[in-house]
């Protein structure tokens, strides 16, 4: 591991060792860092997975005695619970060095993740989270314990698309109930008013925590946001907030509730559950694809019982938002990679894990292509296993990895889905090309593993190739999610970019993936996605490397990436002289 520049986050050893069960265990990938820890996958000898929290002790002996006791009584709380929503600890041991918590691996990073992608998300998206979320706390307050940092960063999501509560470095026993009033603990746009007024506090502070979330799912942003800290917190002790026209009227009332100025009149855990909002229409799984991409629901509630569900016959419906999701994508991507291509060139070594931004890493990308537009199509798998094409006539076909469904958009832009058994005949010549071109692609291709669909589980709404350019030296393309790669051929590297989230993704041979700010990159590929502000780099051995866009525009960047973003932006500008 490379050593930190920072002396409280700990350096790491390659090899950990639990002496006392002399157990060892092998550091893989950086998961990200937090003000005090880093994370880091780690194996034991017979290949089972954990997520590490790791402290530098001497980091907690230069603090104090009470930092040391907050540590002892997040492990001895978190180690305690046991329940589907809440991330497990399994065990915690130390070394002369550090520190070390084993915790559940959440692969899919976390809600705050998710957000950035999507901002606003759907209602029964919203209930999906929020039962998940008030679940935990149910169990969390019946052991008289307060979480006290709720917030969509500490919400986790694993590969089946549970979310799990995690981070108790805040909790605190309330066997009273209530929590001790000399600390102001919490995350700014999420703390309570009361904790902000130094008063006794309650497990209602979680609940108010669950008011912003529900809102900022809702919203897109947080009920209290300013530019302003101190703005911030005024606005949270007056109860100053908007809550838009257009918000559904079960919803609105229950945001109000949560986010009642007096601590007595918002609901328990529990009670959020009863409530009508709540009541409504809940899927029981949703797709990973609902990561970056709204799901389609297939179900809908029976008139006389919101519990049961019925299918519903899928209709077609224009995207309204094409047109300006593409435009917007484009600028953005404009904007950034020219104020990156203008600044001074400089270069850093990829050494220190402190540069690294692993939960900006993409969810998806095209991971193999084959070309037919001449004669049928432009066809081409992402790295989720999907596939799709890309017709002559305009239209576009994806089927999920699972092999069971498919999503169809016209040259109108028209969606449509439908399961391949039931292929509607107008689209049964495009299916059979498309399974012909999986057919041709599968002998160049890894197993892409188990996606099935398992009951209750919505279809995913995947990102759809927008438009490619293929040169004797590159091809391009713009995903409907507004991801932009770039592979160059002379040495198989690719450009993956999303600006939103700020952040470059390499992934090496064995499917490890490291994130970085982009201002360290000194590697020769690139995959950029204007939603997450970041951009990710794969080199010739297929190392993934993802940094953040804004050191790029802060520090400059390296010639081997400058020469592909020059290449890059004119790609860009050609798209948005198309009439979309």
């Amino acid at each position: 591991m490379a050593p930190s520049t920072k002396s409280n986050i700990p350096d790491v050893p390659p090899m950990i060792c639990d002496q006392a069960k002399q157990k060892y265990y092998t550091t893989g990938e950086f998961l990200g860092k937090g003000g005090f820890a880093a994370c880091y996958k780690v194996t034991n000898l017979s290949g089972e997975i954990y997520a590490a929290k790791i402290v530098s002790k001497q980091f907690v002996k230069q603090k104090n005695a009470e930092k040391a006791t907050q540590l002892q009584q997040e492990i001895k709380i978190h180690k305690s619970m046991t329940h589907e929503n809440i991330v497990k600890l399994f065990f915690a041991f130390e070394d002369n060095a550090n520190i070390y918590i084993f915790l559940e691996l959440c692969n899919r990073r976390s809600m705050m993740e998710l957000q950035r992608r999507r901002k606003a998300i759907t209602e029964p998206e919203v209930r999906y989270w929020t039962q998940q979320v008030t679940s935990a706390c149910v169990y969390i307050h019946s052991l008289h314990i307060i979480h006290r940092d709720l917030k969509l960063g500490n919400l986790f999501i694993t590969d089946d698309m549970v979310l799990k509560v995690g981070d108790f470095g805040l909790a605190t026993y309330s066997l009273d109930g209530k929590g001790d009033k000399r600390w102001l603990c919490g995350t700014p746009n999420y703390i309570a008013p009361e904790v902000l007024q130094k008063k006794q506090h309650s497990t209602k502070v979680d609940i108010w925590a669950i008011g912003c979330i529900v809102y900022v799912l809702l919203v897109g942003k947080p009920p209290f946001e300013t530019s302003s800290l101190d703005l911030t917190y005024r606005k949270i002790t007056r109860n100053e907030y908007d809550i838009p026209e257009e918000l559904d009227k079960e919803a609105a009332a229950l945001i109000k509730r949560l986010l009642a100025a007096e601590p007595t009149d918002r609901p328990d855990a529990y009670e959020i559950l009863k409530t009508p909002f709540m009541q409504a229409f809940t899927p029981r799984r949703l797709p990973v694809s609902c990561l970056t991409t709204k799901p389609v629901f297939t179900t809908i509630p029976d008139a006389m019982n919101a519990a049961t569900t019925q299918p519903t016959q899928l209709r077609c419906n224009v995207l309204a938002e094409r047109t300006a999701t593409s435009e917007t994508y484009l600028a953005e991507l404009d904007q950034q990679i020219s104020e990156i291509l203008n600044k001074k060139l400089v270069e850093k070594p990829l050494t220190d894990d402190l540069l690294k931004d692993p939960a900006s890493i993409p969810i998806y990308w095209v991971s193999k292509w084959v070309d037919y537009s001449l004669r049928y199509a432009f066809a081409y798998q992402l790295c989720d296993g999907s596939l799709g094409a890309s017709y002559k006539d305009g239209s576009k076909l994806i089927m999920d990895a699972s092999k069971e469904y498919c999503q169809y958009r016209s040259s109108k832009n028209e969606e449509a889905f439908f399961s391949v058994l039931t292929c509607p005949l107008a689209y049964e010549k495009k299916l059979i090309l498309l399974q012909n071109f999986e057919n041709y692609m599968t002998l160049n291709l890894k197993k892409a593993g188990s996606n099935v669909l398992r009951d209750g589980v919505e279809i995913g709404r995947l990102p759809v190739l927008q438009h490619w350019i293929r040169t004797k030296t590159t091809v391009s393309f713009l995903l409907s999610n507004g991801t932009y790669q770039c592979n160059f051929n002379n040495d198989h590297s690719k450009v993956i970019i999303c600006p939103l989230m700020g952040a470059a993704t390499l992934i090496d041979s064995n499917q490890t993936f490291h994130t970085y700010k982009l201002s360290n990159l000194d590697h020769s590929k690139v995959i950029i996605c204007p939603l997450m502000g970041a951009a990710t780099l794969i080199d010739a051995n297929q190392t993934f490397h993802t940094y953040k866009l804004s050191n790029l525009v802060a520090n400059g960047a390296p010639r081997e990436l400058t020469d592909r973003l020059h290449y890059t932006l004119n790609y860009i500008r050609k798209l948005q002289e198309i009439n979309w």
